[in-house]
């Protein structure tokens, strides 16, 4: 015997969708071993207010280099290579 198809209908009411919101970008990078160490150290002594970890502390530093509460000490820092800054 055939198969027939079952045919539902439905009587609730379809649920209004959310408007979308934006999702903040994902900023990821790497950095050396030596510079890793260094952010441990700086979080373990000198911890910004809401920081819980070294990840934390290095998301806080872009985001206020960011807002402009940041700056280069020398602006010939600005002009030098990354991969020969983390060596």
């Amino acid at each position: 015997m055939a198969k027939t198809a079952k045919t539902t209908k439905s009587t609730k009411t379809p649920k209004a969708r959310k408007p979308r919101t934006t999702r903040p970008q994902v900023v990821s990078f790497r950095i050396t071993s030596t510079q890793a160490k260094t952010l441990s150290e700086i979080f373990n002594r000198d911890a910004a207010s809401g920081v819980n970890s070294p990840n934390q502390l290095a998301r806080k530093v872009v985001c206020d280099y960011l807002a402009g509460r940041l700056d280069y000490r020398d602006p010939a820092d600005k002009l030098q290579d990354l991969d020969v800054v983390g060596a």
